[in-house]
């Protein structure tokens, strides 16, 4: 890996799970609303209708329920993983950090940028986009695996989870033109890594 030297790299970040621990807050409504003792640790596929089965009996689509009709509470209210803005500030240093987040509709867009200044989190340009593969960055952050489908980068940062962990590499690289691909439990991680690594 090269190692830093004047070279402004390009970081694209995810929001959800990466900066902003959304599972674990959905987790706690989810509970709240059905008596469950669900953990975040038992959320084991990315889709909500499979992974909250009582919502989808309830109202019948719990995306829905989710991220319109829960929308305020889950965005506002979850809270920074912990360590993720001290390590999103630190890449600032070497470079430009973009934020780049699928947010459905336009509440939901003001809530991310709301939650983003709340949170003190520097970056130089938010980009909502549902295709990741059209930004052109030097490392992709994120925690879903087919967020990295056709996206041409250096290196796929994927922040472990458990809806993540079966995914091998040899998927990864066959969906993506990536150079290479790591695993970190958190972002803090992955900064840590990359100061000891490429500066």
């Amino acid at each position: 890996m090269q190692k830093f030297n004047g070279w402004k790299y390009r970081f694209a970040v995810d929001v959800d799970d990466v900066l902003r621990s959304l599972l674990c807050n959905m987790v706690v409504l989810y509970n709240e609303e059905f008596g469950e003792n669900l953990t975040c640790e038992d959320v084991d596929d990315y889709s909500v209708e499979k992974s909250f089965p009582k919502v989808v009996e309830k109202s019948g689509n719990a995306t829905e329920w989710f991220f319109k009709l829960n929308a305020e509470k889950l965005f506002r209210e979850s809270e920074p993983i912990e360590g993720a803005v001290e390590a999103i500030n630190r890449l600032g240093k070497y470079g430009e950090v973009y934020i780049v987040t699928k947010q459905h509709g336009l509440l939901n867009k003001i809530y991310a940028l709301e939650w983003l200044e709340k949170a003190s989190i520097r970056y130089n340009a938010v980009c909502f986009v549902e295709d990741k593969s059209i930004i052109q960055c030097d490392y992709l952050i994120d925690d879903y695996h087919e967020n990295f489908r056709d996206m041409k980068c250096g290196t796929g940062v994927i922040i472990n989870a458990p809806y993540n962990e079966d995914v091998s590499d040899e998927y990864l690289r066959e969906i993506s033109e990536c150079e290479e691909f790591r695993r970190f439990d958190s972002i803090a991680d992955f900064v840590e890594f990359f100061e000891k690594e490429c500066i």
